[in-house]
């Protein structure tokens, strides 16, 4: 959730040396700096540098709720539900261009089939464009916030989604500081 403290763990040699990459995940929360909130893909940059220097891949999850620190005074970007926000801002696309594989948190959007897919493809489609070959991933959750996800709801966006995204990420959250 800190660029800068996977920089550091990165470079004083705490990753295991069978790690395939280490994960970014800024989110408009009290683990990401503001500065970072504010420009994640400068934060992504760097983190994408560091990662490669030791061999490693760097996988971006930016959260949905980035909108609400970067979507202030962007005109359209601001418009709509959440999810159409973070298209507007292109901000997948941005992290694209620096990361070697891209996460949509899409799994707030699971409960409906036709808007998970619809953010899904718009936000894989923005991603390969700006860079051919970065992974994306879709974000899947067994509990995300509200009513109850069912096993139905999750083999639906999957049937949907399968062929846009390279595979999925499963949340399972358990109660903490960070869920």
């Amino acid at each position: 959730s800190s660029a800068a403290t996977l920089m550091e763990t990165v470079r004083s040699g705490q990753v295991p040396s069978d790690a395939y990459g280490v994960l970014y995940d800024p989110e408009n929360w009290s683990f990401t700096p503001p500065a970072e909130q504010h420009d994640p893909v400068a934060a992504a940059r760097q983190a994408a540098q560091a990662a490669h220097a030791r061999g490693l891949k760097l996988l971006v999850a930016p959260a949905l709720n980035l909108t609400s620190v970067l979507g202030s005074g962007s005109g359209s970007a601001g418009r709509g539900p959440r999810w159409q926000q973070f298209l507007n801002l292109r901000l997948i696309a941005h992290l694209a261009g620096v990361a070697d594989v891209v996460e949509l948190q899409a799994q707030s959007l699971e409960r409906n089939s036709a808007t998970y897919t619809s953010f899904v493809r718009q936000a894989a489609a923005q991603a390969h464009a700006a860079r051919a070959g970065v992974t994306v991933l879709a974000g899947l959750s067994s509990n995300p916030p509200g009513p109850p996800v069912t096993s139905q709801h999750l083999a639906d966006v999957i049937r949907a989604t399968r062929s846009l995204v390279g595979g999925y990420w499963l949340n399972i959250p358990g109660q903490g500081a960070r869920c």
